[in-house]
């Protein structure tokens, strides 16, 4: 009988670590993302290719081994919207520990922009 507590009490402890873990991981990742703004060239006019291939590098974001991170935080999030002009906007944020492949220029015709931190809380 007291080996069954013990067992069982180990396997909490073992299992409200892990929650705990998670926790902070999400937290950390959450608050240390990447944003950027895309902005196109007024002739802008993307091929199919070009668009296979921005996805096909979206992919590579994703570690592959990402153990205890869960995916909401090592996602990718693409925004589409309008700037204060009233012209179509897009944004793309991810991991920080993926920036370098988030602000690779992969359409020839668009500027790619780290925003600010006072920009993100807009």
């Amino acid at each position: 009988m007291f080996l069954v507590i013990a067992v069982g009490t180990g396997a909490a402890v073992v299992a409200i670590a892990v929650v705990a873990c998670r926790r902070i991981l999400i937290t950390k990742d959450l608050s240390s993302r990447v944003y950027y703004d895309l902005i196109p060239s007024m002739g802008f006019e993307p091929k199919f290719e070009d668009i296979h291939r921005f996805a096909l590098q979206l992919t590579r974001t994703r570690p592959a081994g990402s153990g205890l991170r869960p995916r909401r935080s090592a996602s990718v999030r693409v925004r589409i919207g309008t700037d204060e002009a009233g012209v179509l906007a897009y944004g793309i944020s991810g991991p920080r520990r993926a920036g370098s492949i988030l602000r690779h220029p992969t359409y020839g015709r668009v500027e790619i922009r780290e925003l600010s931190d006072e920009r993100v809380a807009e």
